[in-house]
């Protein structure tokens, strides 16, 4: 099938994924409550207060929670400049 072209069209654009705004969740220890916050939380190193009265500060240990989110934007930052370069031909 020489000479066909398959043709790739994959809409990121402005809405390019950002791995930070993804939520993770966790127990409070006190009470067991569950919480749900956003990965930018973690690396901002934010304190979220339970109903229970304890408050909880969240800690990126070594950084490794920023660096994952540093590394997963970029993977998803060449997969789109990829595909646009696809779709120019």
């Amino acid at each position: 099938m020489s000479g066909d072209r398959s043709t790739i069209y994959l809409s990121i654009g402005n809405n390019m994924f950002d791995l930070s705004k993804e939520t993770t969740s966790f127990n409070c220890e006190k009470c067991g409550r569950s919480h749900k916050v956003k990965l930018v939380d973690v690396t901002a190193g934010r304190t979220v207060s339970c109903a229970c009265g304890a408050r909880i500060k969240l800690v990126d240990h070594n950084g490794s929670v920023r660096k994952s989110v540093r590394d997963v934007n970029a993977g998803y930052k060449k997969l789109e400049d990829a595909i646009k370069k696809l779709n120019r031909r």
